[in-house]
C-alpha cells in the first residue's frame, strides 16, 4: 500500500505540457519534478495546502488546497506563464 499522494499537471499558459516543473508544498519536506507530460505526484501531509511550481524561464505559481485527512487527491492542472 503506498502513501497517499497529490497528483497534477502542469502546463504553459498556451496548454502544452511543461516538464521540469519543481512542485513543492510550502512547510513541508515534500518534493517533486514533474515528467515529460507535465505531471506530477508528491505525499502530504493534511491540512490547508499551498503546493508552488517553479520553473526558469516562467513566473511562479501557487495552489492552494484543503485536504482533511490523507487520500489521493486529483488537483486542477496549473497553467504558467
Amino acid at each position: 500500500c503506498s502513501a497517499p499522494v497529490i497528483e497534477g499537471t502542469v502546463q504553459s499558459v498556451y496548454g502544452e505540457a511543461l516538464p521540469g516543473v519543481a512542485v513543492k508544498i510550502q512547510g513541508q519536506r515534500s518534493y517533486a519534478v514533474s515528467n515529460g507530460l507535465g505531471a506530477y505526484a508528491l505525499a502530504y501531509q493534511p491540512g490547508a495546502l499551498v503546493l508552488e511550481f517553479i520553473k526558469s524561464g516562467y513566473a511562479p505559481a501557487e495552489m492552494e488546497l484543503e485536504v482533511a485527512e490523507l487520500r489521493n487527491v486529483q488537483a486542477a492542472a496549473v497553467s504558467m506563464w
